[in-house]
């Protein structure tokens, strides 16, 4: 009797036999497996935030931060009283002072007849008699405003009865007799200065001073913390754009490399 030996494996009770399965990465070549795991390695990376992105973020995360605590908060008035909450008032300009010298002559004229002063400025005005007899320094406080000439001394007088002059001084006849007077520089304009004794307006003797342009405040200087925190802010930004740019550039994996 003649036995048949069969070469085909044992088959396990209850599975069929069938064509193995093999995995399309075991089927690859050793060079194109390696291949394909170093582009699954890119993917991966590229589902992370670069390192790069993650430390603008960072950056920009601190200097927003720091710029709360450097710009204090704008004070809001409180609905319950109404009462808008004091607020610390910051360095003020320093005050401009003014000195103006003025005589009065024996010819009817104020030397000299024209001077200029700071608006806002404090003013030491002195007036000097030159003459031996009387005469008077009255400041007109209308801006722009200028007296007809043919007003006598009753009309000045009615006239600064019902409009209160910046400076009202009466100088004696004694030669050398000095009288003071402290005003605020008014708006910027031009004002008129006469002497209301009789005769001595027609005869010439006024004046003018012009109130020059309002000193500008320099502006505001930010704080060089503030600046800083804004430099920071910007390269965070920059970095995170630079980032991202960088991220969209990475080529695309081709479908014959894809698990």
């Amino acid at each position: 009797m003649t036995s048949t030996t069969s070469r085909d494996p044992p088959v396990a009770q209850g599975t069929s036999a069938g064509p193995a399965t093999v995995s399309r990465t075991e089927s690859l070549d050793p060079e194109r497996r390696s291949h394909h795991a170093m582009r699954r390695l890119v993917v991966g990376a590229q589902l992370r935030l670069p390192r790069a992105f993650e430390g603008a973020l960072l950056i920009s995360l601190v200097g927003l931060v720091l710029a709360a605590f450097v710009c204090p908060p704008a004070v809001a008035p409180s609905r319950g009283t109404g009462v808008t909450p004091a607020v610390m008032p910051g360095p003020s300009l320093p005050v401009a002072v003014d000195y103006v010298n003025v005589s009065t002559t024996s010819m009817y004229a104020f030397v000299p007849n024209q001077f200029t002063v700071t608006p806002g400025a404090v003013v030491h005005l002195m007036v000097t008699q030159e003459a031996n007899f009387a005469h008077t320094f009255l400041l007109s406080s209308a801006v722009n405003f200028t007296f007809p000439s043919s007003d006598t001394t009753t009309d000045l007088v009615a006239y600064f009865h019902t409009h209160v002059p910046l400076v009202n001084l009466t100088l004696g006849s004694t030669v050398g007799l000095r009288a003071y007077a402290n005003f605020t520089a008014p708006a910027a304009g031009t004002y008129e200065f006469v002497c209301v004794v009789d005769g001595h307006f027609t005869s010439g003797m006024t004046g003018v001073m012009t109130s020059g342009s309002a000193v500008v405040p320099p502006p505001y200087a930010l704080p060089w913390t503030l600046l800083v925190v804004a430099a920071v802010v910007i390269v965070g930004a920059a970095g995170a754009t630079l980032a991202v740019l960088r991220r969209r550039k990475t080529p695309p994996i081709p479908p014959q490399d894809r698990a």
